[in-house]
This record gives C-alpha cells, sequence and structure tokens, in this order.
C-alpha cells in the first residue's frame, strides 16, 4: 500500500475513540518503559558503586537511553479533532496508518528502543519482526 495515496471519509467520533483508545496505550507502554528505566538505572548504578565499595577505582559510565513520550502527538491532533466544526474526517491513507492504525513514523525505533525495559514492548518488537 505504501505510494498509494487514498482518501477515506470517517465519523469524527469514532476517530476520536480510536485516538484516545491508541493515546492510553502509548501511555501505558511508555510509563512500564519507564519503570523498566528505572529499574535498569538503579541495577547499574548499585553494581557501579559497589565495584568504588571494593576498591576499585574506575571510570564511571552507565549509559542507558531514556524512553521517550510521545503522548503530546496524540494530545495535539485529538485537541485538533475536538475543535473542528467537522462531522466527518477525510483521512489519507498515510494519515489512517499513522491515527488508525498506531504506526507513526515514530513507532518502530520507539517500540524498538524501549523493548530492553518494557516486556510488553519486547512482545511488540517480536511480533513486528523489529528484532
Amino acid at each position: 500500500m505504501r505510494g498509494m495515496m487514498i482518501n477515506t471519509k470517517v465519523k469524527k467520533g469514532w476517530l476520536l475513540d480510536t485516538l484516545k483508545a491508541n493515546r492510553e496505550t502509548h501511555q501505558a507502554d511508555f510509563q512500564e518503559a519507564r519503570e523498566g528505566y528505572v529499574e535498569t538505572a538503579k541495577r547499574r548504578l548499585a553494581a557501579e558503586l559497589d565495584k568504588m565499595k571494593n576498591g576499585k577505582t574506575t571510570s564511571l559510565h552507565v549509559h542507558l537511553q531514556a524512553p521517550e513520550d510521545h503522548t503530546a502527538d496524540y494530545d495535539l491532533v485529538i485537541e485538533m479533532l475536538e475543535r473542528s466544526i467537522d462531522h466527518e474526517i477525510v483521512l489519507t491513507s498515510e494519515q489512517y496508518q499513522m491515527l488508525v492504525k498506531d504506526e507513526w513514523s515514530w513507532s518502530d525505533q520507539w517500540i524498538l528502543a524501549n523493548s530492553v525495559y518494557s516486556p510488553s514492548l519486547d512482545t511488540k518488537a517480536l511480533e513486528k519482526g523489529l528484532k
């Protein structure tokens, strides 16, 4: 379907409901990744402190990529739709993919980067063939 431009008209209420559900899923996935990130950081820092306590003097290196929250992307579109006077919204195939199928330009990289902290996102990464 890539490269093919098709437009479709959808009910604004249905699109809003879909976007809000996608937003909730994103927030839950982000929160799980954030909690996993904090736990991973604690373990790595504790390991480095243990080395120091045992007399090992080394440079301290703890590099972890923090999870990104894209809730604002959903909020912007939701706000725009809530302010729209239209009852039906025309979407291109690209917009449909993003807003309805929840496949944004950042989605695959986001899932992969956060899969190290989140069992749910790890499963999604495997299902999508990202790992």
